[in-house]
C-alpha cells in the first residue's frame, strides 16, 4: 500500500481543516515546499497536493506554489482542489503534476470529467462521502450539497477511471480511525480500481487494517503533522506487514 502525504494549500501555507470547515483551520507550516522536501527526504515517493485557496474562490489559485514544489523535488505529485476547467487541467499538468484529482466536476459535469480522462488517462475521481439514510453518498461543493449518488453509481459511469480516492466527510480531521467497512466494501464492488483511502488516519495499526481491506494507498496529513508517526514508521510498518 502507498502512503501519501497530504499537503493542504492555503494563502501560501501547510494547513488542515476539519471536515473541510474553512472556520476550522490550522496552520502547520509556512512554507510548504520545506514540508514537502522533509516528506521526500523521509523517504516519501509521492504526495498529496489540495489547492484549498482555489477551491474556495476560483480566482485564488496556488498554482506557483504548486509547480515549485514539483520543480523542487523528485515527488509524484498528486494535485487536486477546485479543478473546474479543462484549462485547469492542463495548467496544473503543465506546472509539473503527475496526475490530477477530479471531485465534484465527477458528479455535475460527466462529460468534461470524461474528457480529462481520456487526456489525462491517470487521474483519480475523488469522491467524498456521506452517510445519508443508511448508506453512503457522494457530497459535492466543499461538502455542502450531498447527491444522490453512491460511489459504486459514479465509478459505474466512467469505465476509464483507474483510481478513486475515497474520504468518508464523518473522519476528515478527527484522527477517529479510517472507516474500514467503507473500504472493505468498495474493495469488493469496484473490481480492479485502485482505492485510496482518506480521512481518519491515527495510528500505525489503521494503516495495517486499510492494507488489510485491499486499499492501495492511503492519504496521510493531520497524523503526521500531529506527531502520532512519522512517515518512516509507517514505510516501515506496511514493509513489515
Amino acid at each position: 500500500m502507498k502512503i501519501w502525504p497530504a499537503i493542504d494549500l492555503l494563502e501560501g501555507k501547510c494547513v488542515r481543516l476539519i471536515q473541510g470547515d474553512y472556520s476550522q483551520c490550522k496552520i502547520y507550516d509556512s512554507d510548504p515546499v520545506v514540508v514537502a522536501k522533509k516528506f521526500e527526504a523521509e523517504g516519501a515517493k509521492q504526495i498529496h497536493l489540495v489547492d484549498l485557496s482555489r477551491a474556495k474562490n476560483p480566482m485564488d489559485s496556488q498554482i506557483n506554489l504548486i509547480e515549485q514544489i514539483c520543480k523542487q523535488t523528485e515527488l509524484l505529485v498528486q494535485v487536486g482542489g477546485g479543478i473546474r476547467s479543462l484549462r485547469d487541467a492542463e495548467d496544473l499538468m503543465a506546472a509539473g503534476a503527475s496526475r490530477l484529482v477530479i471531485g465534484s466536476l465527477a458528479v455535475t459535469n460527466p462529460s468534461l470529467t470524461e474528457e480529462i480522462l481520456s487526456l489525462f488517462g491517470d487521474s483519480v475521481l475523488a469522491l467524498d462521502v456521506q452517510v445519508s439514510r443508511g448508506d453512503y453518498f457522494v457530497a459535492t461543493h466543499a461538502w455542502t450539497v450531498v447527491s444522490e449518488m453512491t460511489p459504486e453509481s459514479i465509478v459505474a459511469g466512467y469505465p476509464k477511471v483507474k483510481s478513486i480516492l475515497c474520504t468518508d466527510i464523518s473522519r476528515d480531521g478527527k484522527l477517529n480511525g479510517p472507516s474500514l467497512a467503507l473500504y472493505s466494501r468498495l474493495r469488493k464492488s469496484l473490481g480492479e480500481v485502485e482505492i485510496i483511502a482518506s480521512g481518519g488516519v491515527n495510528s500505525l495499526d489503521d494503516l495495517r487494517e486499510l492494507q488489510m481491506t485491499g486499499c492501495e494507498g492511503a492519504i496521510i496529513g493531520k497524523a503526521f503533522y500531529e506527531g502520532r508517526f512519522s512517515l518512516k514508521e509507517a514505510l516501515a510498518c506496511l514493509q513489515d506487514e
